[in-house]
């Protein structure tokens, strides 16, 4: 290697291309050994750049949870503890109210931020969970009795002073011993990490869709009083569909019915969401009971939202608190399978059917162990699809082709609960089951011929759990199949009834409403150009669905083309 001096160094660097030194100087050929004390010799090495000094900010975001007595299903304060505020946004703000950095919590409960020294900032966690990965969503919990206002908690400002920082958050119950005298910071912070456990299942089946915004109701207002749901008056805790799907509300007012710890009944609620959204539901709603036989969408509908809850939380016990100081409340055992009422318009039938597939315990008629994303995925996938309308009949259909080598023995586990699905299909053709009201309910489908001859189809009143609104015999369903279209050809679907009468049409296909008749007097006449396929009519007295029913009313009812 050839050692040169400095000033020697400096002059050849200066006459010859840059790239050819960089590479001399690299391979060691030629060396610079500042051997002279020329004046004009510098260091090369770059002046130091000054840093910006940090503080590690971090905590722990808790709340306060608040366990049921098993004995009374009321909830037991003196048992409460402390649990993680799982994926929740964290703010760091800024001394004027600015918002610095975000983060989100842990499955622990912890964040972190790395802030300048010398700020004064503030932490806020938010009862809000948020993603913008795939699937996204973005999920809060808001106060509807104070214009939406989401609830969170902040600590008080501090200043950075380049150690680490410790400030955890904790959302406390508000109970004092004897009563709510606090702030009920925690109730929020509950409700959000239940949505958190369903929608980490949901992800974890590979459902890539996104979710939809959700806003889920609370406040200390919330009463089962009907009413403006702007001043509490709620009626229950509830999902409303009719507001696009987005929206569920739940009760909070104490003495009366919380439902903030109530995680089976938020679970229950965030099902018919999922159910709205990422499968299909026909269900016409209303108000329903354990042992009332009703209208089959109603009965999937709520059996399906009751039974992915102890799926979601892997707890067969569905608790719901009430009453003053929530000390009492009922529960209802998924794994009983003593039903009154059993069948497919039950929708404790269908709950403890839909559990008994997925569940650990195998007894009986339960030989069967599915995971949650095998139910998940007839739920999502051939269902959504299907002309029937959304009942067990069809979702068992789609459960069979979903895994059908046990096909025989999901048949057997509905026959344990009087729904029969041997040897039937989507439609329930097979089913034999009718509630003693054999006349007014089977065949649940009856099918309209389109040659013009009439079929003949009779309605239940309100008595003894049939005919009310929602309930089993109120509407019938017939069912048809255009195969050769005529074009610009109108088709007429006629509904009549004795004198006094007033049928009412709604036309279903592949779970959208084609046509609503509902608003005439007398004998309806539903007309319209068909296409090819097949479609569902609903057929009911609209006397029946109101306070001065009918009776029980038969129809006649045909199709001819103009």
């Amino acid at each position: 290697m050839t050692h040169i001096s400095s000033s020697e160094c400096s002059t050849r660097l200066s006459q010859s291309p840059k790239w050819l030194w960089l590479v001399v100087a690299f391979t060691g050929l030629v060396a610079c050994d500042g051997s002279d004390d020329s004046p004009q010799a510098q260091s090369l090495e770059p002046a130091p750049v000054p840093t910006t000094v940090m503080t590690e900010v971090s905590g722990k975001a808790t709340y306060a949870r608040v366990p049921h007595d098993p004995i009374t299903n009321g909830l037991s304060y003196p048992f409460t503890y402390s649990a993680p505020i799982r994926g929740a946004v964290v703010e760091l703000i800024g001394q004027d109210g600015s918002t610095i950095d975000t983060t989100v919590t842990s499955e622990d409960g912890v964040y972190r931020f790395n802030v300048p020294v010398g700020q004064n900032v503030t932490i806020r966690v938010k009862a809000r969970l948020l993603s913008d990965r795939t699937p996204s969503w973005d999920i809060k919990v808001v106060d509807n009795t104070r214009g939406d206002a989401l609830y969170a908690l902040a600590t008080t400002p501090f200043i950075t002073d380049g150690k680490k920082m410790t400030r955890d958050i904790a959302a406390a119950s508000g109970w004092n011993g004897s009563e709510y005298a606090d702030e009920r910071a925690a109730a929020p912070f509950a409700i959000l990490d239940t949505v958190y456990t369903a929608v980490a299942d949901v992800v974890a089946t590979g459902d890539q869709r996104d979710f939809p915004p959700l806003e889920l109701n609370w406040s200390t207002e919330n009463r089962p009083t009907s009413g403006a749901l702007a001043d509490g008056e709620i009626g229950s805790s509830l999902f409303r569909p009719f507001a696009g799907g987005r929206e569920i509300y739940i009760l909070g007012a104490a003495n009366v019915d919380t439902d903030e710890y109530d995680e089976h009944v938020i679970a229950h609620e965030f099902t018919h969401y999922l159910h709205f959204h990422f499968g299909r539901t026909d269900s016409p709603g209303g108000s329903h009971s354990m042992s009332d036989r009703l209208d089959p969408r109603v009965a999937f509908s709520e059996g399906l939202a009751s039974a992915f809850a102890a799926m979601f939380l892997d707890d067969a016990i569905y608790i719901d608190s009430l009453g003053f100081d929530q000390r009492g409340g009922v529960s209802t055992n998924l794994e009983n399978n003593l039903v009154r009422n059993a069948g497919w318009y039950n929708q404790e039938s269908v709950q403890i059917l839909l559990y008994d597939l997925f569940d650990e315990a195998l007894d009986d008629a339960d030989t069967v162990q599915l995971t949650f994303a095998d139910i998940y995925g007839a739920l999502t996938g051939q269902l959504r699809s299907a002309v029937p309308l959304v009942t067990i009949h069809s979702f068992m259909d789609a459960m069979k082709n979903q895994v059908p080598a046990i096909a025989s023995d999901i048949d057997a586990m509905a026959l344990s609960q009087g729904i029969h699905t041997s040897g039937s299909d989507a439609y329930g053709s097979g089913e034999t089951n009718s509630a003693a009201r054999y006349d007014k309910v089977l065949p649940i489908y009856t099918e309209l011929p389109v040659d013009g001859r009439s079929v003949n189809v009779c309605t239940i009143a309100g008595i003894q759990g049939f005919g009310t609104m929602n309930k089993l015999g109120n509407r019938r369903f017939l069912r048809f199949s255009i195969t050769d279209p005529l074009p610009n050809t109108a088709t007429i679907i006629t509904a009549t009834g004795p004198e006094g009468s007033d049928p009412d049409l709604i036309l279903h296909r592949v779970g959208k409403v084609q046509s609503s008749l509902t608003d005439f007097e007398g004998p309806e006449r539903l007309r319209r150009i068909f296409t090819e396929g097949s479609y569902v009519l609903e057929v009911y007295e609209y006397s029946n669905t109101t306070d001065q029913p009918l009776g029980n009313v038969c129809f006649d009812l045909s199709m001819a083309t103009e």
